[in-house]
């Protein structure tokens, strides 16, 4: 019997099946479908620390240095490290960019830097500055690729003893004295501790163990333009502000002669869908309203662009909106929940903050 099962194979999963099998805890992985399939597998990749409260930064933070020690174990290089470049556009957002340097900073992650509006301009040629305050640049910070990171994350779990169980698709958890029972396509298993991770798909296992709320899957796309002239390695760029109630632009390079250009926000105008019925394609109109926005903040390099592609991806959000690690039944049935589109840079702090919860409830 193992003694914690871990229910989905997206960068969360994987992160908990690491360093639960690191501690020494016999660990096996379910996955549905493949490995980073979900909400992982469609992720743009940012990894940054560029937020002004403390635990969003301690947690970002966490989440880079572990991937840092990653890359020095596997001789593997994870974060391609263009850096991080957050857009100011009001006297509030300069001062919580000045606070994010400040926890930074506290936190030993040194480097990032408040920019004027000529220097952000100076590093992402093309850049309109009209309405720009000024901004925030991580350095140190930029992008990986989120199914490389949630393979390697497995393969290491599988190196220190855990199994992985792909194409296993988890129909129930059902927690009792004991332990809790799994049903298993048409197995029936029993383990003592079932760390839930499964994503947008968490809503249909929480019926088995009582857990209330519910899941909001959000459908956001992505849209590649290939640029007609030769580009510098920019910054990521975001031009949002955690919280914000308006979708900000983002774009970052995507290889040679390619852009990578989304929306993005925390919950409050992208569509809900069902996660096993929606459209996983860039819509016409999901592309038309990003090449507008791009339009409006790189309009030379836009206007000269040529639509390559797009995607659509989900973020799973709770009702708070906040993303959680916490046990839905003491003891027997911890969730991580809720970390639409910070998943992936929080991947590495939430696997760790799951091993720490079962450690406290399951002694090795």
């Amino acid at each position: 019997m193992p003694r914690v099962a871990v229910i989905g194979g997206g960068i969360i999963g994987a992160a908990a099946a690491y360093h639960l099998a690191r501690q020494g805890y016999g660990v096996t992985l379910f996955e549905r479908d493949q490995l980073g399939g979900g909400s992982t597998g469609r992720s743009v990749g940012e990894v940054e620390a560029q937020y002004a409260e403390e635990d969003a930064v301690s947690h970002r933070v966490f989440s880079l240095r572990f991937l840092e020690r990653l890359e020095q174990e596997t001789g593997r290089r994870l974060i391609h490290r263009n850096g991080y470049l957050r857009l100011g556009r009001t006297d509030d957002a300069l001062r919580g960019f000045a606070e994010s340097l400040r926890l930074q900073n506290e936190l030993g992650w040194t480097g990032a830097r408040l920019l004027d509006v000529a220097e952000a301009a100076s590093i992402v040629p093309g850049l309109c500055t009209d309405g720009i305050s000024g901004a925030l640049l991580g350095p140190h910070d930029g992008y990986v690729d989120p199914v490389e990171v949630t393979d390697l994350l497995v393969a290491q779990a599988r190196s220190l003893g855990a199994t992985v169980r792909i194409g296993h698709e988890v129909r129930s958890v059902t927690p009792g004295p004991s332990g809790v029972e799994l049903e298993v396509g048409a197995e029936v298993l029993h383990c003592e501790v079932a760390v839930v991770a499964a994503g947008p798909w968490l809503d249909s296992l929480r019926a088995g163990y009582g857990a209330e709320g519910r899941i909001r899957n959000e459908r956001h796309e992505v849209c590649v333009v290939t640029l007609s002239q030769d580009y510098p390695d920019i910054p990521f760029t975001m031009d949002y502000l955690p919280g914000g109630d308006v979708p900000g632009i983002y774009f970052r390079l995507e290889g040679p002669g390619r852009m990578l250009i989304g929306l993005h926000d925390e919950g409050s105008t992208a569509t809900t869908v069902s996660p096993d019925d929606w459209q996983t394609s860039l819509s016409d109109a999901g592309r038309d309203a990003i090449i507008a926005r791009f339009l409006e903040i790189m309009p030379a390099v836009g206007a000269t662009a040529g639509f390559l592609g797009g995607w659509a991806g989900l973020y799973p959000f709770t009702d708070t909106g906040i993303p959680t690690v916490t046990w839905a039944v003491p003891g027997r049935v911890l969730e991580a929940v809720g970390f639409g589109g910070v998943g992936v840079q929080l991947g590495p702090w939430a696997g760790h903050e799951v091993q720490r919860l079962v450690a406290s409830a399951v002694p090795k």
